[in-house]
């Protein structure tokens, strides 16, 4: 913080330059004057820090307040852009052919040239580059570098070069991800050359082109959590005695280690098609990833007696404490087989995002879509920190760092339960240049919920047949991320502990009697009301309605049932399916997956992979007729088992129908 503000009053000068021609300062004394002014700041009590925080607001108003710098900020200027940093913004155009000094000063020109540089590196984009390089060409010769209001019409060749682009990438099957991220620069193209604006032929094309991505030949089978919940389900807290305390601690190392290891892959093409995790922001702005903001909670018994915190949250620590903080000790019953104590400790999103990016590669290169990595943003440290802001800033950093090959093979969603928030996701994907591919989800409490425009997918929790039956569901017109409950009794065989719902010992003894019960949740209620008037008048009808719907489901199988029977006959290309046990995803694929899914995968990879040209005549007329049941397989209206078991292998599925084909 000291370096910062003192670079800011220009007291700093750079004595090293980092990879990126960052330039920094390596002074010592400095150092030890960033030490002194963060020890004061942790040391600062709640008042000392209400009236800080009352005297910068003071400062961003009176700044705010110079009409000239609030016109800048207006116009997208960068008032008083340092040398170095307009250095590091040349270097990212072109190399022969940058946009000019003076005219990035304007957000606008420095979005233009940064696309320019990154286009111009991509092979099948080259028209639209050398369009583009004779633009910028002619920007330098005629732009005012005092205003931006796009290009103009030096826009209309580029942007029917990029309706061509479009247009063939659509039509390629299969679309690797790679060439449709890099397409997907060409939305974020015209959202700037239009002058922060959208023309109807990109924007339509780009829309077609997000949903040929998104779009599968199955149901994807999505690891919750990495390997499930460890700590709370549905809001309630999982008791210290239950044996899902016992598995990978939730969101950390040792559960996505373990989740990745079921991934599909070409030996194992039943696998996951993604994973799952969830964002609070630390204290110094960190994405950090965690399900729950306290912390303790999520700790082992035995470590958070030792911990003896038991209010801390992950927005009032710092990321370095957490990322060394282990959730279970090294001598800890409750370590699952093979997980270490160190591989506990709470990860950044960053990290997770590098983790999984060699897996996502051969994923992608096995089914021809991106590796799922969905991030559901739970909170920050509002007023100081804005959560999506940050979530989508370390997602385009990953995007363009060392894995951005790799980054591209990853479908990557971010979501939350706030509608209002869809707007800014929004906008991200159309301003960053590395996040056209974002997916927005939304989490939905009912599938006729209103729609809301631009989100690409909603989550819902699949408790009965509404949520995919009913007239007008969501899941006709999208895609579908549902969270399945009930899952530990039917593929472990032991049925789940009562949850800790923190709502007074008179409503979770009730639950617990009751959970079985045949009454209608609403009697129940009143039969609570009756035997703790004053619990029941302490708390709102909800309180305790949600707890016992929520314990009914999870102690019986029927509600599991009923989703087999109705997942069985959903869109398998726009469904997604959370799972807590990843180890069990071939039988949760083989009982939950739409009919036809296992089969259509296996004629998919048999028609990738086989060598069709070593017999060319014999090979096309083959390739022709299992294609031809590929088409059958995956019509809804018309598809039949054809006596295939419900749990053969790939080879076998191939096998029987190979047979049939030939007869």
């Amino acid at each position: 913080m000291a370096r910062g503000a003192a670079k800011a009053r220009g007291g700093v000068k750079a004595t090293m330059q980092m990879k990126g021609k960052v330039h920094i300062n390596d002074d010592v004394g400095l150092g030890k004057e960033a030490d002194v002014m963060r020890t004061k700041a942790l040391n600062m009590n709640n008042e000392d820090l209400v009236v800080q925080g009352a005297f910068f607001n003071q400062l961003s108003r009176a700044i705010l307040s110079n009409q000239a710098i609030r016109q800048l900020v207006k116009e997208g200027k960068t008032p008083g852009i340092s040398v170095d940093k307009k250095a590091v913004k040349t270097a990212e155009g072109h190399a022969d052919n940058p946009v000019k000094d003076e005219l990035l000063e304007h957000k606008g020109f420095r979005k233009l040239n940064r696309i320019c540089g990154q286009i111009n590196v991509i092979p099948h984009l080259e028209t639209v580059a050398a369009l583009l390089n004779a633009a910028i060409v002619n920007i330098n010769l005629e732009a005012n570098p005092a205003n931006y209001a796009g290009i103009g019409d030096k826009y209309d060749p580029i942007k029917a070069a990029s309706v061509t682009r479009l247009d063939a990438a659509i039509a390629l099957d299969p679309l690797p991800p790679k060439i449709g991220d890099e397409c997907l620069l060409l939305g974020t193209l015209d959202y700037w050359a239009t002058n922060c604006s959208q023309s109807d032929e990109i924007k339509k094309r780009i829309e077609a082109l997000r949903l040929k991505m998104q779009k599968r030949a199955r149901m994807s089978i999505i690891a919750h959590r990495g390997m499930g919940a460890t700590n709370k389900s549905f809001g309630g807290l999982i008791p210290d005695t239950d044996p899902a305390r016992g598995r990978p601690t939730e969101n950390s190392r040792a559960a996505f280690a373990s989740a990745l290891s079921h991934a599909s892959t070409p030996t194992n093409p039943w696998g996951l098609d993604g994973i799952e995790c969830d964002v609070f922001l630390s204290q110094d702005g960190v994405p950090i990833v965690s399900h729950d903001r306290n912390i303790s909670e999520q700790m082992s018994e035995v470590k958070r007696a030792a911990y003896a915190n038991a209010d801390a949250t992950i927005g009032a620590t710092n990321s370095d404490v957490l990322m060394g903080l282990a959730r279970k000790a090294a001598d800890d019953l409750s370590l699952a087989p093979k997980e270490l104590s160190e591989h506990t400790v709470f990860m950044s999103l960053r990290q997770l995002l590098d983790m999984t990016a060699p897996v996502a590669t051969v994923y992608a290169a096995q089914h021809h879509k991106g590796f799922r990595f969905e991030i559901e943003m739970k909170g920050g440290d509002e007023g100081v920190h804005n959560i999506v802001d940050i979530t989508a800033k370390t997602v385009s950093k990953f995007k363009k760092g060392d894995l951005a090959l790799q980054a591209a093979d990853m479908e990557i969603v971010m979501f939350n339960g706030d509608s209002g928030q869809v707007a800014a996701h929004l906008r991200k994907r159309m301003t960053k240049t590395k996040l056209g591919g974002l997916v927005v989800g939304l989490g939905a409490p009912h599938p006729t919920a209103a729609k809301v425009a631009g989100v690409d997918e909603y989550r819902m929790s699949l408790s009965d047949s509404k949520q995919i039956k009913a007239p007008g569901a969501l899941t006709d017109n999208y895609l579908s991320t549902y969270v399945l409950g009930g899952e530990q009794h039917i593929l472990t065989g032991v049925a789940p502990t009562l949850l800790e719902w923190g709502k007074g010992p008179e409503l979770q003894s009730f639950v617990a009697a009751n959970v079985g019960a045949a009454q209608s949740v609403n009697k129940l209620w009143a039969a609570f009301q009756r035997a703790h008037p004053v619990a029941a008048k302490a708390m709102d009808k909800r309180d305790f309605t949600y707890p016992m719907e929520v314990e009914k489901k999870r102690a019986d199988t029927a509600g599991y049932r009923t989703a087999q029977g109705q997942l069985h006959v959903a869109d398998g290309t726009r469904t997604h399916l959370l799972t807590d046990y990843p180890e069990h995803v071939h039988t949760t694929r083989g009982e939950l997956g739409p009919e036809g899914d296992r089969i259509a995968t296996a004629i998919q990879h048999l028609l990738m992979n086989h060598d069709w040209a070593a017999n060319p005549t014999k090979g096309n007329k083959n390739k022709a007729a299992w294609t031809a049941l590929l088409a059958t397989v995956q019509s809804r209206d018309t598809f039949s088992d054809r006596g295939v078991r419900l749990n053969a292998t790939p080879l076998e599925i191939i096998t029987d129908l190979g047979a049939q084909i030939r007869a």
